[in-house]
């Protein structure tokens, strides 16, 4: 639905349940995931999740990539 995403990005971000952030990427079929300056400074980002399941395939001082297993 047009005016969901931004609320479900917001979301992806900023909820510490994976089952939740699972859905989203579902959702949307996302296969990456940035973390960055701008996503820190936009959402409160819990990045434990990503942490925990996704495999991150990049990782600088200031951005970390996650990729999404199909």
């Amino acid at each position: 639905e047009i005016g969901s995403r931004q609320a479900d990005v917001k979301e992806l971000y900023s909820t510490a349940k994976w089952e939740r952030a699972q859905t989203i990427i579902d959702m949307y079929n996302i296969r990456h995931i940035v973390v960055g300056n701008t996503e820190r400074g936009t959402y409160q980002v819990e990045q434990n999740k990503f942490d925990d399941h996704l495999e991150k395939v990049f990782a600088s001082q200031t951005v970390d990539i996650y990729e999404v297993k199909p």
